[in-house]
């Protein structure tokens, strides 16, 4: 990839390694004229599964299932949520914080929003 010499920034979508399990390091190099200047990133496990289970038996109980490539580094993982359906109101996060896990039930809580 080439980036004009006019850009002052660039964001880049790094495509993880599905092989690696878990937590992993990476470098990533850039060339800036002659120079070839390296960083070292730490790469956190993707999601393996994201999904409403079946014991989510009534419209107030929702089992959402959520399972990641890896396991949970010690400092956690945090999942970003949003709801496209207006008739409900979703957190903005979802927090694991029990480190080696895979994962697991998260239970947020959603509130109905009155319909139009």
């Amino acid at each position: 990839m080439t980036i004009g010499a006019y850009y002052q920034a660039v964001n880049v979508v790094l495509a993880p390694k599905t092989y690696e399990p878990g937590q992993y390091r990476s470098t990533v190099s850039v060339r800036y004229g002659g120079k070839i200047i390296a960083r070292t990133i730490t790469v956190d496990p993707g999601l393996s599964q994201f999904a409403n289970s079946p014991d989510s038996c009534s419209p107030n109980s929702v089992n959402l299932y959520i399972f990641f490539t890896g396991e949970v580094p010690s400092g956690g993982l945090t999942v970003k949520l949003k709801s496209d359906n207006v008739a409900i109101t979703v957190p903005a996060t979802v927090a694991f914080t029990q480190p080696g896990s895979l994962g697991g039930l998260a239970r947020p809580r959603i509130v109905r929003r009155a319909s139009a």
